[in-house]
């Protein structure tokens, strides 16, 4: 009898669990489906939830994993997530326990097991909440090959892990630590220092660019040249401008015309060419598929890092390859090519920028959006009044107004209905709409990338 009571039990468990499934898959979106709580979290992606005023996480099914009862949230990262409870800070694990109280006026993420937060002043402390770097400082960043900038106004200097001061706080640095060197401003003029604290590029420049491919750009009396990472000149500062080493050559210009060079400083291609903004990037001259956009004569073409012309240059005007395709303009045809100079396809659109995510922005001509493969093809039709390229497998898309996001098969995932939405990250992103009584924005909370809302009012 106790057998046969146990074997129905179980039954009458499974038919209830059955019906409740069913039951939750109806419900729509915006309802909480359950309040029950997983009992493994470590692997479950959780994301903020909000319930009114307060704040907790939920899973991707809007199960509430870690009660709403927090002021403010900050998404997980390394095994923690930053909460705010009266106005102060701290740290919550995947089971919602509180295992740094809230006691700080300010917090920062975890970033390699420690993090920064302030009382009075900020300092590290790691997972345990213990204090590793004591607090003198008005400021310091994360750490960085090794280092940490801190700042004793008006000056920096740098920390190790231990809180020791490696570098003292009497230099203006430009930016941390890149390639074992930072950019020290000493008396108006740049050099560089290495982790030790020892002037390695003596500061004699007017301006300097972190080192890439052990060569740094530098500038004097408004000349351009080269440096590696002992101070070891390259080329004179000689050149009217010059881009960073890239594939071990760097663009130059000299008598308004850009040609190549090597490491060692040796002439690869003569500055002879001329150049013209891109629209869609900041750098004026670079390669892409190992292809340049060059002006000769007043018509482009493309060449490689040995200078051969692989592209003549015959087009009125061409874009920068990217992902394989170059847009041109030939005798009022906009078309596409590839990297031996093959037409690909004929566009009456515009692109607006260049491939991304194996799609393309278009416009057309009533000023309308939309994205293109390398077929071709309009995936994503030319009906919105705004857009922006694809990122992590979604494009923004703006109608009437309001924002809203499109996958790569051209579906609308998240309706047009937010003024602000920010870029996904893990998975999930922040939305916002204006407020009706002020010009401020208030943020509703977080969406996934079907555009499943994780609030209630």
């Amino acid at each position: 009898m106790k057998k046969t009571f146990i074997t129905l039990f179980a039954f009458l468990l499974l038919f209830i669990e059955a019906v409740f499934s069913q039951y939750a898959q109806a419900m729509p979106h915006n309802k909480i489906v359950s309040t029950f709580t997983s009992p493994n979290n470590k692997d479950t992606l959780l994301i903020p939830y909000r319930k009114g005023k307060k704040w907790g996480f939920s899973d991707e099914k809007k199960h509430i994993i870690i009660p709403c009862n927090y002021d403010e949230v900050i998404p997980f990262k390394e095994g923690f997530a930053i909460v705010k409870l009266h106005n102060l800070y701290g740290f919550i694990d995947k089971t919602g326990k509180q295992v740094i109280p809230c006691k700080y006026n300010n917090a920062r993420s975890f970033n390699n097991s420690l993090a920064r937060v302030e009382i009075n002043g900020w300092y590290f402390i790691d997972k345990t909440g213990k204090q590793l770097i004591m607090s003198k400082y008005g400021k310091i960043e994360d750490f960085s090959e090794g280092l940490a900038e801190v700042y004793c106004n008006p000056n920096e200097g740098f920390i190790d892990i231990t809180g020791k001061e490696v570098i003292p706080c009497k230099y203006d640095f430009e930016n941390s630590f890149s390639g074992g060197l930072a950019i020290v401003n000493i008396d108006k003029k740049y050099g560089f220092i290495n982790k030790q604290g020892k002037l390695v590029i003596a500061n004699k420049y007017d301006n300097a660019e972190n080192c890439n491919e052990g060569i740094a750009k530098v500038c004097l009396d408004k000349k351009y040249g080269f440096v590696d990472s002992t101070g070891r000149e390259i080329t004179p500062c000689m050149y009217e401008s010059a881009e960073s080493f890239d594939g071990g050559v760097a663009w130059v210009k000299l008598n308004n015309k850009w040609g190549l060079i090597d490491s060692t400083g040796k002439e690869i291609v003569t500055c002879k060419y001329s150049s013209q903004n891109s629209p869609f990037s900041e750098r004026e001259m670079f390669f892409n598929s190992g292809l340049a956009r060059v002006i000769l004569d007043n018509k482009f073409g493309f060449i490689d890092k040995t200078g051969k012309e692989i592209i003549p240059c015959k087009y009125d005007y061409v874009e920068n390859f990217s992902e394989g395709l170059a847009y041109i303009f030939q005798n009022g045809k906009r078309s596409f090519i590839d990297t031996t100079g093959k037409e690909i396809f004929s566009s009456e659109c515009n692109p607006v920028d260049t491939f991304k995510e194996g799609l393309i922005l278009m416009i057309d001509n009533k000023n309308k959006y939309g994205f293109m493969d390398k077929t071709g093809k309009l995936i994503v039709p030319c009906i919105y009044d705004w857009a922006e390229s694809f990122k992590n497998g979604l494009a923004k898309v703006d109608l009437k107004g309001k924002l809203g996001c499109v996958d790569s098969t051209g579906k609308l995932v998240v309706s047009c209905k937010y003024d602000i939405v920010h870029d996904f990250e893990n998975e999930f992103a922040g939305v916002l709409a204006k407020d009706k009584s002020s010009p401020d924005y208030i943020f509703l909370g977080y969406i996934n990338k079907a555009g499943v809302e994780y609030w209630e009012n």
